[in-house]
């Protein structure tokens, strides 16, 4: 027996998962840590572990007049 596509009144309100229900007043905006050094890309990475987590200090840091919409990598923002 198929299941029903209908949602419940509470699914409906709630985000799908993966996604934050509200961004707050710094806008959406990613950073990309960098290809690091790890046991999963087998040490070939270009930045260390201490190194890449700079962007994402950076971007947590971001004030309400900061950047929006934006993909930002070490060296700024990237074209999308």
């Amino acid at each position: 027996m198929a299941r029903s596509s209908r949602r419940s009144p509470t699914a409906r309100r709630r985000p799908p998962s993966g996604r934050p229900a509200v961004c707050g007043a710094t806008g959406r905006f990613s950073g990309a840590p960098g290809f690091t050094r790890t046991d999963l890309s087998g040490n070939t990475g270009t930045r260390s572990v201490e190194e890449s987590p700079e962007i994402v200090v950076r971007m947590a840091a971001v004030g309400a007049d900061g950047p929006t919409g934006t993909f930002t990598d070490i060296d700024g923002p990237l074209p999308w």
